[in-house]
């Protein structure tokens, strides 16, 4: 049996709108980022499951996504547009994390325990200027405390710091 092996990654095409559960549980074999562009939508859960390596996501604007989409995954770094909905425990056990970067316009949205099992020493960035009242209480949290929250990052600093290409 071939194995295909996507060097450049994986970029879900701007005509799909909307991806089924469990579409690519345990899928093998990727190697760059899952880019899921504006507009797109997944139904019930699990989409990318277990996908292993991955080493990047990145979430362009107005994608819905459901719980569990991006458990158990090989991602080191996510970016994460605007009008994006994360809800609790939609990357657990992406205990190879390192970064997020978050707008400030989206960390409102964030429910409680998003981040639960993922690297404790992950880190978040962010161009929001400081913590806003209106922000869920541990909106950051991991299970065991609270991820470390970098204010006044740029989106274009991030991808620096990270050598990210997008």
């Amino acid at each position: 049996m071939a194995v295909l092996v996507l060097q450049a990654g994986l970029v879900i095409p701007k005509s799909v709108k909307s991806i089924g559960q469990e579409a690519f549980k345990d899928c093998t074999g990727f190697r760059g980022s899952l880019i899921i562009p504006s507009g797109v939508q997944t139904s019930r859960g699990g989409t990318f499951i277990g996908c292993s390596g991955f080493d990047g996501l990145i979430i362009e604007n107005s994608v819905k996504l459901a719980g569990g989409d991006f458990q158990k995954m090989s991602i080191r770094s996510c970016i994460i547009g605007e009008d994006v909905y994360l809800s609790g425990g939609i990357f657990y056990g992406n205990n190879k994390l390192e970064s997020f970067y978050i707008p400030s316009s989206e960390i409102k949205k964030i429910y409680q325990d998003a981040f639960a099992g993922v690297n404790q020493s992950a880190v978040i960035y962010t161009d929001a200027t400081a913590e806003d009242s209106s922000w869920y209480e541990n909106w950051n949290s991991y299970g065991g405390g609270k991820l470390k929250v970098v204010y006044n990052t740029s989106l274009e600093q991030y991808k620096a710091k990270y050598n990210i290409e997008y």
